[in-house]
């Protein structure tokens, strides 16, 4: 019985006696014959910068009294009783910003105290306008669909621009919204409503902020006003590194037009590091914009994540003139007094698509400074310029530059300086470059043999340089410093720089200045490409027999770019694959430059015919010049493709007969030579008009294909099909922690549409022989009915709480074949179904009943996951299980007797039914058979017959923010049914979370569970079931009481019965659904 319930029918009934055993007497006028009441007639206050008051009128049965723990808030009277009117003031706000406080009006009973609250929330602004309540224009959680981890090579998130699908905005100002952005992706981890969250996020994806990487939301629209608030989720966290939310790191700005940006200030409700909190920006516009664009900007790479953008209607704070913003400056060489100093920093570089450019793309990147500087120019192969593990980042240490720097791919690699301009007095010189090695798989220690620095007087002969590292950590930057002497100055100096480890060493601070000298470096005695770094021709076969192609996409030998060559910007493919079958060929030019190919000798005569697929790189425009043995040349313009882009192998790139090209050869020899080019010059000059093309598929025939007639296009070979189909019986027959191995095709039983599983990652299939439970990589829409073929070729049988289930499936891994198929249920045994014999299938038990003690409930009790206890007439019991999100909770359980139907089911050794479909307990409708009792149990976790204690019982949910009935940083007290819970900041390092829905208690926090009247024998914890951690953490935070663990129930036995009881810490973070005292009889 609900204390609160007994409570007010004991004043009732005391109220009725002293009536009737007292005729004589009259009521007193202040006596109240049932629960006292109290109205507000509003429950906002608004007010400007100036002093001020307002009334509020107050009804009432009782006695009430007002709390107010504000300051500047003055409440006139403080109490009284029924009617009456109060006048509530506020002093003069000289702090600049809004602030706001709640006052509490209480009703008090003459025998209990307090007993029913109303809150009028006070607001006042820190300028002369008045406080207007908020509203919501625009908002996006990025949850329109769940982000998964399966693009580039398959193991990485996607970008912004790869997932469109992530886009969930709403309100009026979203209709037209889009996003753009460079360095973002959107991720499915570490979410903002995980444990890591001190607020209460969406959860599910985030957007993720990696190197040089910005975020824009562009057309908010349409808008009123100048005065608004932005909020978003963000959090800092990085593994070796300060995690603390640093605002100057962590950029916003606005627009009107997308194109000039003004900063936004804002402030962080954060202080403890690696955690989410809440960022709140107020400004006022200088006049109104219909449109606004936002943008973030992550100054510090792969640390900042961004969720829950919120943009609304405010009361204004900093001003902003949209309309005179001012331009940065442009970037300016830094100054030195050194012979040269390069950072790299001219233009911060930015990815195209997935890739950052090469070295030969990005010539913006020059930022040279000193007298040697004056015709320096930049050459690489296999570097790029990359805005992101930034040398004066966390992972620095010393005061590197930060923008950009040259990272070192594939080996060979090289990145080299020309041109330095020395003077013959400058003999004696030393080098010094900030450096730094990270590779997950190649280690991280800096080794100076992997990292060569050698010096050349024309850019052929090469000398290796010594130097020394000042670094011992791994993974960071630091300073590496040569001394050397040369045997002769040269006219103009060149120092490469290449690496032995691929993808592993960056590069950054280049700096040559006069000093004492050190290992003499006799440049006229070289040796040609030390330390790697292909410097040699492009020309195709390597002198070899031109040898005619087999794949589809592979060209003939005498056409393939064995060799990259920088100098002539002609590269090879790599590794690049359409389907499963190689792509080779070549490709030609750079950003700036065109390229150059010579083919081997083709090793015929007569005529022939040339097919080969051309493409001009991604958004450009390319011309493909031809000629046979120097003679005259053919052209071809090409389309431009969007899988033409970024680092071989190129894993976009596919071959459509719009680019493929057939040209008749007339009078070949075997020792003819074909050249292509990008410029009609045939050769490797400047040229950013033409562009870059991809080559592929060259073959020599006897005559056409593709689309200048002749053949059509080879089909490509199919790709294998995935394993034969199995049966379930025999892909449960491999045993727990081997792989499947096989393909499944079965029928979905549960029922997307009941919600009735905890996850919507969950699954049951069957077929004739079994059943298996899944739960899977993403959310997931397959419903009841649906026949589906999941390949588990790599898939491991496993378990969950003493259940069968695969997890961790791919939803590429399912295909739909067919919906609307009917699921009829196996009528089975008592004593098969206990002894679990028909785990997962959909099954139908005959004679049974809800157990007497659980009659008066619903399917689904205090808005947590709940077992309803089952029995038949020989006393076997089981549960139901149901989902707090089951859309048939709010039903009362079945009263009578017969079959009951669902997904046969065990938790931890106790079996259990889950519904499928909403008429599965229909057939409860017989006559009940004889009473045997039996307790049920409300269990989140779900799956398990407890034993309950017994007496009066009352529960509090914390579902619902309204019984919380207080909250400050440093404290929170909820109250309902005679319960409260007070939790207090205590020793944590956190405030007081405020959450509803779950409560969460935070570690190192004081919880207190007190009853208003009578004393507990025991409480029960329904705890919430995001983490498996939360009762064992409870139950290590309990002392001075016994404790049990049943699932996500923990149970306190208390050692005497007490009116309180208090854990004075918390050993880690508990969030909690609901919890039940129980009196002492």
């Amino acid at each position: 019985m609900a204390n609160k319930l007994f409570k007010s029918l004991f004043a009732v009934a005391m109220v009725l006696g002293a009536t009737l055993g007292f005729v004589a007497c009259e009521t007193p006028e202040d006596e109240v014959v049932g629960d006292p009441t109290v109205e507000v007639s509003v429950k906002s206050l608004n007010f400007s910068m100036e002093e001020g008051s307002k009334t509020v009128d107050i009804t009432s049965n009782a006695s009430w009294k007002v709390e107010n723990d504000a300051d500047w808030v003055t409440v006139t009277p403080e109490s009284g009783n029924g009617n009456a009117t109060l006048t509530v003031a506020v002093s003069m706000n000289d702090t600049g910003d809004v602030r706001t406080a709640d006052i509490k009006v209480i009703a008090l009973h003459k025998d209990y105290g307090n007993w029913e609250t109303k809150k009028i929330t006070v607001s006042q602004s820190g300028n002369s306008n008045v406080t207007v309540d908020e509203v919501l224009l625009y908002s996006d959680n990025f949850d329109g669909k769940e982000a998964t981890k399966t693009y580039g090579s398959g193991s990485s998130w996607p970008y912004i621009d790869q997932f469109p699908e992530f886009a969930n905005p709403e309100g009026d100002a979203a209709a037209n919204v889009t996003y753009s952005g460079s360095g973002v992706s959107v991720r499915a981890n570490s979410t903002s409503n995980s444990s890591y969250s001190d607020y209460a996020g969406s959860g599910s994806n985030n957007i993720f902020f990696g190197g040089g990487a910005y975020f824009q939301i562009n057309g908010i629209a349409p808008l009123e006003g100048v005065d608004f608030k932005v909020t978003f989720g963000s959090e800092k966290y990085t593994q070796d590194g300060d995690s603390t939310f640093k605002p100057e790191e962590f950029l916003m700005f606005i627009s009107k037009d997308g194109n000039k940006w003004a900063p936004v200030e804002y402030t962080y409700a954060g202080t403890e590091p690696s955690r989410w909190n809440v960022a709140t920006a107020n400004f006022t516009l200088t006049a109104p914009t219909e449109t606004l664009y936002i943008k973030f900007e992550a100054k510090v790479a792969s640390v900042y994540r961004l969720d829950d953008l919120k943009l609304y209607t405010g009361n204004g704070g900093q001003t902003i003139d949209l309309d005179n913003i001012e331009e940065p400056e442009p970037p300016t060489p830094p100054t030195t007094d050194a012979l040269y100093f390069e950072n790299f920093d001219g233009k911060a570089a930015v990815k195209d698509g997935n890739y950052w450019p090469y070295v030969t793309d990005f010539p913006e990147m020059k930022n040279a400074a000193g007298p040697a500087a004056a015709n320096v120019s930049y050459d690489g192969h296999n570097t790029t310029v990359r805005n992101n593990s930034n040398s004066d980042g966390a992972y620095s240490d010393y005061p590197g530059s930060g923008v950009n720097n040259i990272f070192f791919g594939k080996v060979e690699n090289h990145f080299t300086i020309k041109d330095l301009a020395l003077e013959s007095s400058q003999k004696n010189l030393t080098l010094t470059f900030g450096t730094e090695k990270y590779s997950q798989s190649l280690g991280s220690v800096f080794t100076p043999s992997e990292f060569i620095v050698s010096l050349s007087a024309d850019g052929e002969k090469w000398s290796n340089v010594e130097y020394t590292f000042a670094g011992t950590a791994e993974g960071r930057w630091n300073v590496a410093t040569a001394n050397f002497t040369l045997k002769e100055v040269p006219a103009a100096l060149y120092i490469k720089f290449s690496a032995t480890a691929e993808s592993a060493y960056r590069l950054d601070d280049v700096t040559l200045n006069v000093g004492e000298g050190g290992q003499e470096i006799d440049l006229a005695n070289g040796t040609e490409n030390p330390g790697g770094g292909n410097e040699g021709g492009n020309e195709g076969g390597d002198d070899q027999p031109n040898v005619p192609a087999n794949g589809i996409y592979e060209s003939d030998s005498a056409f393939v770019c064995t060799t990259d060559d920088s100098t002539n910007s002609c590269y090879g493919h790599k590794d690049t694959k359409i389907g499963s079958e190689a792509v080779t060929g070549f490709k030609l030019g750079t950003g700036s430059k065109a390229g150059y190919f010579k083919s081997g000798a083709v090793g015929v005569n007569g005529d022939k015919y040339l097919n080969f697929y051309a493409v001009a790189w991604k958004g450009k425009s390319a011309t493909l010049y031809m000629r046979v043995d120097g003679g005259q040349a053919i052209s071809f313009e090409l389309n431009a493709h969007v899988g033409a882009t970024g680092n071989p192998p190129y894993t976009a790139l596919t071959a459509e007969d719009q680019d493929h090209y057939s040209v008749k050869l007339e009078g070949l020899t075997a020792s003819s030579t074909i050249e292509f080019s990008t410029d009609a010059s045939f050769s490797a000059v400047a040229n950013d008009a033409s562009g870059r093309a991809i080559v592929f598929g060259m073959k020599l025939a006897d005559d056409a294909n593709g689309n200048e007639g002749g053949n059509e296009n080879p089909t490509p070979e199919p790709e294998p099909e995935p394993s034969e189909t199995m049966t379930i019986a025999e892909a449960l027959a491999v045993g727990n922690g081997n792989t499947i191995g096989g393909v499944i095709e079965g029928v979905v039983i549960s029922n997307m549409d009941l919600n009735n599983l905890t996850s919507k990652k969950g699954m049951y299939v069957q077929d004739e022989t079994g059943a298996l439970q899944f739960y899977l990589a993403a959310n997931h829409t397959f419903a009841f009915g649906t026949k589906v073929r999941i390949d588990l070729t790599n898939a491991t049988l496993g378990a969950y709480n003493g259940a069968v289930q695969v997890s961790g499936v791919a939803l590429d891994k399912i295909t739909e074949v067919s919906t609307g198929n009917a699921v009829e249920p196996k009528s089975v045994s008592m004593a098969d179904f206990l002894a679990n014999k028909y785990e997962g299938q959909y099954i139908a038990l005959e004679g049974v009943q809800v157990s007497e003690s659980d009659l008066s409930k619903t399917w689904v009790v205090g808005g947590a996951h709940t077992s309803i206890n089952i029995e038949d007439a020989n006393g076997n019991k089981f549960v139901v299980f149901s989902s707090k999100y089951a859309t048939y909770g709010t039903s009362t359980v079945a009263q009578g007797s017969g079959t009951i139907k669902g997904i046969s089911s065990i938790n931890n050794g106790n079996m259990q039914i889950i519904f499928a479909q909403s008429s599965d307990f229909a057939g409860l409708t017989g006559e009940r058979f004889g009473e045997s009792g039996g307790q049920g149990t409300e269990q989140p976790g779900g799956g398990e017959e407890t034993e309950q204690p017994t007496g009066d019982s009352a529960t509090i949910s914390f579902a619902d923010v309204a019984n919380r009935t207080s909250y400050s940083e440093t404290q929170q007290v909820w109250e309902q049914n005679g319960i409260v819970v007070t939790n207090d900041k205590g020793a944590s390092t956190n405030n007081v979370g405020d959450y509803s829905n779950p409560a969460r208690f935070y570690k190192a926090s004081k919880l207190t569970v007190a009853v208003e009247s009578g004393k507990m024998s025991s409480i029960v914890f329904n705890c919430n079931d995001y983490k498996t951690e939360y009762p064992t953490a409870l139950q290590g935070s309990i002392s001075g009481a016994e404790v049990s663990v049943n699932g996500t129930v923990v149970t306190v036995t208390l050692p005497t019965a007490a009116q309180s009881f208090v854990i004075e810490q918390m050993s880690a973070q508990v969030r909690v659904d609901s919890l039940t005292v129980y009196y002492a009889e």
